[in-house]
């Protein structure tokens, strides 16, 4: 081999390793997106799960024995 081939070789080497740097980086963009985006997603779950309790709180007894066993049951449907 001589020096030209490697010189090339090299060359080419350190253009896949600056591909891969910037796809590295691409990913590491898209990863922290979708992780804020997760994390926005389950702080209104969490919102949502206290604004229902706060409603279900608000409904007279009756009715909220009555969504007790329909939940009941739905966990049974969906479980078995």
């Amino acid at each position: 081999m001589d020096n030209q081939y490697l010189a090339e070789r090299i060359n080419q080497l350190e253009k896949t390793v600056n591909d891969l740097d910037s796809v590295n980086r691409d990913q590491q963009k898209v990863i922290n997106e979708l992780s804020m985006r997760i994390e926005g997603v389950i702080n209104t779950i969490d919102h949502l799960k206290k604004e229902l309790s706060a409603k279900m709180n608000d409904l007279p007894k009756d009715a909220q024995e009555k969504i007790e066993r329909l939940k009941k049951a739905a966990e049974g449907i969906v479980d078995g």
